[in-house]
């Protein structure tokens, strides 16, 4: 029986060399390739149409989600999986949208990876979080409208708007987010609403797609 191919997608060796060590000793898998940032990863999959594509959520030079895309335009047999250090359910939506058949998180044991990976080659959609299955599933019926950011926002953020967006995206509180950048919680708060009122967009969700497509989540 053929092995179920492999493409490991993450901006750190030693993630990349330990998943490498736990997928090769296994029997009925092996890794393919290797790919340090989302470029790379998106042309070695276009090459050689894995079978399944490990994606970390944030990467160097391509962010996630369009790896996710792009991905899925080059080798559409793929399936893509999402690999994250993000345990909140509210970036689940977002990677479902984009095409992942699957979001775990990088807790996860190392059983729990190879039976999700033999999961997902079968055709099961997974999400292996740390959180209620409610909650998972509100996040997943978002998904759509987390789509309808206002793309011309962009390039109106100030470099303070742009801090305070990765914060709430990272579910920091207002408070929070005023002590780390010395200001008052009232502040923040006119941040928020400016921003709500910039990208037309005011749910959590939406935010932290919003958050990702720019690139703002580089540490996951």
């Amino acid at each position: 029986m053929p092995k179920i191919r492999i493409l490991i997608g993450d901006h750190r060796g030693v993630v990349r060399a330990g998943l490498k060590l736990l997928i090769d000793n296994e029997p009925d898998m092996e890794v393919v390739a290797e790919a340090e940032d989302g470029i790379a990863a998106v042309k070695l999959a276009g090459r050689l149409k894995p079978d399944i594509a490990l994606v970390d959520l944030s990467m160097p030079r391509m962010r996630g989600l369009q790896v996710i895309d792009q991905i899925l335009q080059l080798s559409p047999h793929s399936r893509v999986v999402i690999f994250t250090a993000y345990e909140d359910p509210v970036y689940v939506a977002p990677a479902l949208a984009a095409g992942a058949v699957a979001y775990l998180v990088k807790s996860i044991a190392a059983s729990d990876f190879l039976s999700a990976i033999r999961a997902v080659h079968t055709g099961a959609t997974l999400i292996y979080l740390d959180a209620a299955h409610g909650g998972v599933r509100r996040v997943v019926e978002a998904a759509q409208s987390s789509r309808t950011a206002n793309p011309a926002g962009r390039a109106r953020l100030s470099s303070r708007e742009r801090e305070v967006l990765a914060m709430v995206a990272r579910g920091f509180t207002h408070r929070e987010i005023a002590r780390k950048l010395g200001i008052e919680p009232k502040t923040v708060e006119t941040y928020r609403s400016r921003l709500g009122q910039k990208l037309r967009i005011h749910t959590r969700a939406e935010l932290v797609r919003f958050a990702i497509d720019m690139g703002l989540l580089a540490t996951g």
